[in-house]
């Protein structure tokens, strides 16, 4: 193969996953979304109240609560996000958000609650 049948291969290939990946994030319709935490009747304001900023570490609250989604930042902190179900398509769902400091430790912790999304301009409500 030509260097520029090469490239031409690489980058065809980098298409193929950028499109897959795009496709994978698409998003679950309402009531099918997985619970946010590793036990699935544990709610949000009983997670809330497991996490104590400056003594729970990163590894004590995936212990208690699992993995959720981690943002990392080239400082060192870290966010990890813990989503509840979507109740319908007009309401955004309560979020349960940590941040932890660079050596691991919970710093902030904040509870969003569930709220009605304001209706798209031009679209009827879902019910």
């Amino acid at each position: 193969m030509s260097d520029a049948s090469l490239k031409r291969a690489a980058a065809l290939v980098s298409v193929a996953l950028l499109l897959a990946a795009c496709a994978a994030t698409g998003e679950r319709p309402p009531g099918e979304d997985p619970p946010p935490f590793r036990d699935a009747l544990l709610t949000m304001a009983s997670a809330r109240a497991a996490v104590t900023p400056g003594t729970s570490t990163r590894t004590d609250v995936i212990a208690a609560l699992g993995e959720g989604v981690a943002v990392r930042f080239d400082t060192g902190w870290e966010v990890r996000v813990y989503r509840d179900r979507r109740q319908d398509a007009n309401t955004s769902p309560a979020e349960l958000v940590v941040l932890f400091s660079p050596g691991g430790m919970a710093h902030k912790v904040r509870l969003k609650p569930a709220y009605a999304l304001p209706p798209i301009k031009g679209q009827a409500m879902a019910d």
